[in-house]
């Protein structure tokens, strides 16, 4: 009886915290970015991107000294979510802090962006990964369920420049992303000190059977979580970078929702190499009930 009643709560407190997710400001959107062919995004565009901070386990290493090496997408006020081969890939690196706020990706965090003298970000401002929750199904050689959530040690403060992006809606089918031209944000990898700007680029996604003929996947098993697509750029994303969706209301494009995140193939710098990205939508369930 208690079992059942405890199953019964936990349903609830899923549910619930679906309805919070919905009822919560997210994915905001303006269309005349949308529309603006732009590469480098607006400072307030896109306001969800995290960058992942790793300290060193080495003797002697400052520890709070960090190396940004992934990227993170903010969900809620204290969850982020994240690829799981960016936990543990490197045993003397450790993912400890997210990053909100950033529109260049270079090492000076503590200091405003300017693109322009009227085109600037305000200081990012840095979380503490209070706790990390992996898939218990990952795979890291087949790269599968490749996700992870990370809980932050306080609540994001949101304003212009840093909201969260919606989950999928509850009501998506199998395939119907497959064929479409989608956005896409990230920061590219880069060794540069200068770093990067916050790019946007467009990714044309394809059918697993065309995917599996191209170098690098030739062989490789592609299951349902996964989709593969072409990105409009021969520069390498940083792994994390989001894929995005539209929600559509009354004929006019209202909030962006999390697609996929990137995960494997993105140190290629070919064009016509597909990259690899990591479905959100059949991990719906388990995000939400990680964020309770």
């Amino acid at each position: 009886m208690f079992g059942g009643a405890f199953i019964g709560l936990m349903g609830l407190l899923v549910l619930s915290t679906i309805q919070a997710q919905q009822q919560q400001p997210c994915g905001r959107l303006r269309q005349h970015q949308l529309y603006n062919r732009r590469e480098i995004t607006d400072p307030d565009e896109y306001p969800w991107l995290g960058r992942i901070g790793y300290s060193s386990n080495e003797s002697g290493a400052d520890p709070k000294e960090y190396r940004y090496l992934c990227l993170a997408v903010l969900l809620r006020e204290r969850h982020a979510i994240l690829p799981a081969h960016c936990i543990g890939e490197d045993s003397s690196m450790e993912p400890t802090t997210i990053l909100f706020g950033d529109w260049r990706s270079n090492q000076a965090t503590h200091e405003r962006d300017c693109l322009t003298a009227d085109s600037c970000a305000p200081p990012p401002e840095s979380y503490t990964i209070l706790e990390l929750a992996i898939h218990p199904q990952y795979d890291r050689i087949r790269h599968d369920h490749d996700i992870a959530l990370a809980k932050l040690d306080r609540n994001v403060r949101f304003g212009d420049f840093v909201q969260p992006i919606c989950l999928p809606p509850d009501h998506e089918v199998e395939g119907n992303h497959i064929g479409q031209r989608l956005e896409m944000v990230g920061f590219l990898r880069t060794t540069g000190t200068e770093g990067s700007w916050r790019w946007k680029r467009q990714v044309h996604t394809l059918g697993s059977k065309y995917c599996s003929t191209h170098p690098g996947f030739a062989g490789f098993n592609l299951s349902s979580n996964h989709i593969c697509g072409l990105i409009s750029s021969t520069e390498p994303f940083m792994s994390g970078s989001p894929m995005m969706g539209v929600n559509v209301v009354d004929g006019n494009p209202d909030s962006f929702y999390l697609i996929a995140t990137a995960t494997f193939g993105v140190s290629r710098k070919r064009e016509i190499v597909p990259d690899g990205f990591m479905r959100i939508y059949p991990f719906r369930e388990w995000i939400v009930r990680n964020m309770v």
